[in-house]
């Protein structure tokens, strides 16, 4: 991976890449210091939720392209679950790093495919036993099962009409990924404590964190609390 990002970072815009995994983080990294680790793992994460939250319309899609004023941002899913993410001058031409990256890719994919052939063991496959021919044993006696108790209703039940008013609002701000990021968020506010009314105001200021605009922020602020009056956001 360190050679993928290296031989990128060689293209005349690339201002450098790095590779991430979900669950093991930034594996590789070639970034300039400004680039702090924190700051890449909030990258990677807000770019794999805009990824997810496109293939809900868009299952084929395998790369995404965004563009700043001051730099662009290439996202693409490599082999299981890793992402290589690139950081270019904002008048970089894409054509050029997608060639060079089909390029590296297809030597990238060949090697780690043999790397997981060779790392897979192989079966040793036992030579078959002769029939064992059991007796029939004698018929039992049936024996009725208690049905279950039913399952005891979720806590966040009780507020489900108030986590659904802000998880439509939200969309109004974020868009397709809106509700992937909700449930994230809501996921993270629920654990260790049973959600309820009065929770809602810490739900609120974490969605409003999500926005990331203050403006923005406070609009969605705004709206959430006209629709549910009640509720002591």
């Amino acid at each position: 991976m360190q050679q993928l990002i290296d031989d990128l970072k060689s293209i005349p815009g690339v201002i450098g890449a790095f590779v991430y995994h979900p669950s093991e983080g930034v594996r590789s990294n070639n970034l300039p210091p400004l680039f702090k680790n924190e700051r890449i793992s909030e990258m990677a994460k807000g770019l794999m939720k805009i990824t997810a939250a496109g293939r809900h319309n868009f299952h084929d899609l395998s790369e995404i392209f965004l563009c700043y004023e001051e730099s662009s941002i290439l996202c693409r899913q490599l082999t299981g679950s890793n992402f290589l993410v690139v950081v270019c001058d904002p008048e970089i031409n894409f054509n050029v790093v997608n060639m060079s990256l089909n390029l590296a890719m297809e030597e990238v994919n060949s090697r780690i495919a043999a790397q997981e052939l060779k790392s897979t063991p192989i079966a040793k496959t036992a030579p078959l036993a002769p029939p064992v021919i059991s007796p029939a044993a004698p018929p039992q006696p049936v024996v009725a099962t208690p049905a279950a108790a039913p399952a005891s209703p979720s806590p966040v039940g009780n507020i489900s009409h108030e986590l659904e008013v802000m998880a439509q609002n939200l969309s109004k701000f974020l868009g397709p990924m809106a509700r992937i990021i909700f449930d994230d968020a809501v996921d993270l506010w629920s654990q260790g404590r049973t959600p309820s009314k009065s929770d809602l105001p810490a739900l609120l200021d974490s969605l409003c964190q999500e926005i990331g605009d203050p403006d923005k922020s406070k609009h969605y602020r705004e709206l959430v609390r006209e629709q549910l009056p009640s509720s002591g956001i």
